[in-house]
């Protein structure tokens, strides 16, 4: 059976918090005296286990450490912010400069031990957020390298009533002006985002590598 332990595994009655600016579901420290030593514990958001366990010869020391450790936590929580508002601020970019229309190809390439290429060709618009797509075909270039185990292709647009007669389509998430997000990815960053294609650009492909 597993060992689960909690904040109380670390702390003794004798601890004493460290008051700060943040809220104690933020971040919180504690500062004890143990022998000739200065015990102080430092923890972040609802961790067991805390980010800073040491002792130091002084008080002063110890509270050196923890008000080191209180401005690290508040820039941690301005760069979170503003982290925050920079995406939604692409967000709204997305949705009111969103390059697609409908018949544009987006193509996603992706894998690990392989590299993978999809396309998809834009049927419609369904909302600010949303488009709705079909996946096309692609076709070897010919004048690219082509290899025993890989090759380059390029994209293979259909006829965009084709495309819209199409019953398997995909509803995919604006996720740049120029970028969707391909359901089933998300998590895998190098492969979550299909990219608008210029109508140029090959793609290289391989069952190997």
């Amino acid at each position: 059976m597993r060992l689960m332990l909690d904040r109380s595994f670390y702390l003794k009655d004798t601890d004493q918090v460290v008051p700060s600016s943040l809220d104690q579901a933020q971040a919180v420290a504690y500062l004890r005296e143990f022998g000739e030593r200065w015990v102080y514990l430092c923890f972040r958001g609802k961790a067991a286990k805390p980010v800073y366990h040491y002792s130091t010869r002084t008080r002063e020391a110890a509270e050196k450490a923890i008000a080191d450790f209180y401005q690290e936590e508040v820039r941690r929580a301005q760069f979170k912010a503003e982290r925050r508002q920079q995406r939604k601020d692409d967000k709204e970019k997305a949705k009111a400069e969103f390059q697609g229309q409908p018949g544009s190809v987006f193509v996603q390439s992706w894998g690990w031990e392989q590299t993978n290429v999809n396309a998809f060709q834009m049927v419609r618009r369904l909302s600010p957020t949303a488009i709705e797509a079909v996946e096309i075909s692609l076709a070897i270039d010919g004048e690219a390298w082509t290899g025993p185990m890989a090759d380059h292709v390029i994209p293979c647009p259909v006829a965009q009533d084709l495309a819209e007669a199409c019953e398997n389509k995909i509803v995919m998430k604006v996720s740049s002006v120029d970028a969707v997000q391909v359901p089933g990815t998300k998590g895998y960053e190098w492969g979550r985002s299909a990219i608008l294609w210029d109508g140029k650009r090959n793609y290289y492909r391989s069952w190997y590598a």
